[in-house]
């Protein structure tokens, strides 16, 4: 009789110990919010391409905090203003990208809001509509991206990368 007792309360013990552990690993995501973040200032010098021919040089100037969090994965937010894209430009403009992935390969999505007070955060591109970006590295250095008119901004190496593998 004593030992099934005491294998009753040695059976609560070790509930309420999992249940602890449990408790204080979910504390310490969403009070210490488990992660990094890394602040980004760089200006990215790309092209305007129409297939293989580059039509003019463009700059994208980037300011802002790449996150990477246990819950918020793989984001940023800030400025991604392109010189050839007058609307990402402007000092309202928030960009946020977000890159997802699967078994076919990383997938980079941007959105931008106009965050001016005199607007109502209206949302002014997005590249899941008529633009899309095809590469896009987590340091923020190599891109190509589809633009509505069907010509790509894209950095020299990304997007000879991106054309040799569509050729293939």
């Amino acid at each position: 009789m004593a030992s099934i007792k005491a294998k009753r309360v040695l059976e609560s013990i070790i509930k309420i110990l999992f249940f602890a552990f449990v408790l204080y690993l979910l504390l310490g995501i969403y009070v210490v919010n488990l992660g990094y973040d890394v602040e980004m200032n760089h200006t990215i010098q790309a092209g305007l391409y129409e297939g293989e021919e580059k039509l003019e040089d463009v700059t994208i100037e980037v300011e802002g905090t790449f996150r990477n969090y246990f819950f918020q994965r793989d984001t940023y937010e800030g400025r991604f203003a392109v010189s050839c894209l007058p609307e990402t430009m402007t000092e309202y403009a928030v960009a946020h990208i977000h890159w997802s992935e699967d078994r076919y390969g990383v997938f980079p999505s941007i959105r931008y809001l106009d965050r001016n007070p005199d607007h109502t955060g209206l949302q002014f591109l997005d590249t899941n509509g008529n633009y899309g970006i095809n590469v896009l590295n987590k340091d923020m250095t190599e891109i190509v991206w589809r633009t509505a008119d069907g010509n790509y901004i894209a950095t020299e190496t990304a997007y000879g990368e991106w054309l040799a593998e569509r050729t293939q």
